[in-house]
């Protein structure tokens, strides 16, 4: 279970990262307005509504451990999107955030709960997602102080640096421990 809640850490830092400091990047980087700026977060937040579909996807999809690790995958790509997609065009960028939500979010936390609800007795649910809300929680603190620093030193480009640092780390985790399970 450490994968899960692992994945599940790295999911909300890299979204708090995101919803927190996207609006400083494209200010900073872009002539865009911080109304133009807010949409993102709009659209981000409007693929939400999707999640019942998205739910049904994921029960009927067999393998929901394969699901997690692509739905971590399109975030880390979608931030390599996200300057591409500003110097474009404005809506390919809203795409962009409502896919992020949808394919990203939607499918690496429904997937998460899936398999940690799927893994735990009754009895030990409480437990398990009271301790997966605690991991969110520090997720969501830590990635806005090492976006925030990483930024305040290295520009507006450092918001991407935290980003692929803790991408790297969870590779890197997922390698380990698909290695040490299969022994």
């Amino acid at each position: 279970m450490p994968v899960v809640f692992f994945s599940k850490f790295i999911l909300e830092f890299i979204i708090q990262s995101i919803f927190v400091f996207s609006i400083i990047y494209t200010i900073e980087t872009t002539n865009n307005t911080s109304e133009n700026a807010g949409l993102y977060i709009t659209c981000f937040s409007l693929s939400g509504f999707l999640n019942v579909f998205v739910g049904r996807f994921v029960d009927k999809f067999n393998d929901k451990n394969k699901l997690m690790i692509f739905g971590v995958f399109f975030i880390f790509i979608s931030m390599f999107l996200f300057p591409l997609t500003l110097k474009i065009n404005i809506i390919l960028t809203y795409i962009l955030f409502f896919l992020f939500g949808l394919c990203g979010s939607s499918l690496v936390f429904l997937s998460t709960m899936y398999i940690l609800n799927s893994s735990y007795e009754k009895k030990d649910l409480v437990s398990a997602n009271s301790a997966l809300t605690f991991s969110d929680a520090i997720a969501m603190v830590s990635s806005s102080f090492f976006t925030g620093l990483s930024m305040q030193y290295f520009g507006a480009n450092g918001f991407f640096i935290p980003i692929v640092v803790f991408f790297l780390i969870y590779i890197l985790f997922n390698i380990i421990a698909t290695k040490t399970h299969e022994s």
